[in-house]
């Protein structure tokens, strides 16, 4: 099983301390990790409460020369309201869209689920709004 792979399974299973160690494990190996890899560890991050650490895999990310991609953002953006960091996902999603990087469908029902979830149903009817636009 090659890193990529073995790192993106780690990093499913939410063990964020082992998808640290799996990642650290690559770059001392000059494995290069993809979009994929980062977020699949920003996810994991997310799933293993580590919030803080996301800036510092953002960072990583940006060194190595890659961009993130729509799945990046909904991966961001489902961590930040989910560590109760509304405003932070908000700006992760128009800073998707000031990147150019097109909203998903899967865009639209993390910010609807989250708002939802939230009690912020003003946001949840406009972002209805905004994705009658895909």
């Amino acid at each position: 099983m090659d890193y990529q792979t073995h790192s993106s399974l780690v990093m499913r299973a939410g063990n964020f301390e082992a998808a640290m160690e799996v990642f650290q494990e690559m770059r001392a190996e000059k494995c290069s990790p993809n979009v994929k890899t980062f977020t699949s560890l920003i996810s994991a991050c997310g799933r293993g409460g580590h919030i803080e650490q996301v800036r510092t895999v953002l960072e990583i990310m940006k060194e190595s020369g890659i961009e993130p991609n729509a799945m990046t953002y909904n991966a961001l953006i489902d961590m930040y309201f989910k560590g109760g960091k509304q405003n932070l996902a908000q700006d992760a999603f128009v800073e998707m869209v000031q990147r150019g990087l097109q909203p998903t469908s899967a865009s639209f029902t993390i910010l609807m689920s989250n708002f939802k979830t939230a009690g912020s149903y003003k946001e949840v009817g406009m972002t209805a709004q905004l994705s009658s636009f895909l």
